[in-house]
């Protein structure tokens, strides 16, 4: 866990991004005591350990994870499993998940994403990161659990998959990983992530379209096909393909499930004389 590179563009602030006239309007945040600060509504974002907590709520998040973020990093594991498990909430449920995660073994998934990433330069960044289970440090992750952040092998911020505070196309690629059906809104997560895109960058995306009401409202719900449609509609080149995944649900039960994958990339531009030839033919 880390705070992003310095090679990385400037952070914007989510809670005063918005389209004016057509334009989009952004700020980019400036350095501030406690962490950042943005010079337009002047709300400060705290850096906790160095990792950036950049949400539109940014309170209403301290207050849902103030258990977490002044937990102890000295105790034992079975003392603090204990103290948790005794004070329930927000730190037992995250210590759940970071265990489970930890002992789910890997996945033909995790080695297709592996792959790719090593094939890949640049700027990266993972939406819904989780603990990062590819391992490569070179990743920028993004996600809403500090206690899994706390296991994250790279730099890393406390953000919104569906409201990035990053710049526009400024992405090799974008990862998003277990994560479409498993957010409010699919669809903007799409639009999301390929707002982050470089030219020529990849979008890298994988998912079991395991729709919980819960999570997601069924008008919501996509199916591999309209995804695999829509991404080649906004120019993409698409690869699909169906990995799986292994998730240790519990001590003793392991789930498996088959995740559709798509590894888009941007269409290379057609070469001046057949934009040219096409043009007239017209």
């Amino acid at each position: 866990m880390a705070e992003p590179p310095a090679d990385w563009p400037s952070l914007v602030c989510p809670a005063c991004r918005r389209i004016v006239e057509g334009r989009l309007e952004q700020r980019r945040l400036q350095p501030h005591p406690a962490g950042l600060r943005c010079p337009g509504c002047a709300v400060i974002y705290p850096a906790v350990d160095g990792v950036p907590v950049v949400l539109t709520d940014v309170d209403g998040w301290l207050a849902e994870e103030a258990a977490s973020l002044v937990c102890r990093r000295d105790l034992p594991p079975a003392v603090l499993g204990r103290i948790a498990q005794g004070a329930g909430g927000v730190l037992w449920r995250d210590l759940e998940r970071r265990a489970i995660a930890a002992a789910s073994p890997d996945s033909p998934l995790w080695q297709w994403v592996r792959q790719i990433l090593a094939s890949i330069d640049g700027r990266i960044v993972e939406l819904g990161c989780g603990t990062g289970r590819h391992g490569d440090a070179r990743v920028l992750g993004i996600d809403l659990h500090w206690d899994s952040l706390r296991a994250y092998p790279g730099p890393c911020l406390v953000a919104d998959a569906l409201d990035p505070p990053l710049p526009g196309h400024c992405c090799d690629a974008v990862l998003a990983i277990n994560l479409l059906d498993s957010c409010r809104d699919p669809g903007l997560l799409l639009q999301q992530a390929l707002a982050l895109l470089a030219p020529g960058g990849c979008l890298v995306m994988a998912s079991p379209l395991h729709w919980q009401r819960a999570v997601t409202a069924p008008d919501r719900w996509l199916t591999a096909e309209f995804v695999t449609e829509w991404l080649r509609g906004q120019g993409l080149e698409v690869s699909v393909g169906v990995e799986e995944w292994v998730l240790q649900v519990g001590p003793h039960s392991r789930t498996i499930h088959q995740c559709h994958t798509w590894l888009a990339r941007h269409r290379p531009p057609a070469p001046e004389h057949r934009r040219n030839s096409g043009a007239v033919g017209r």
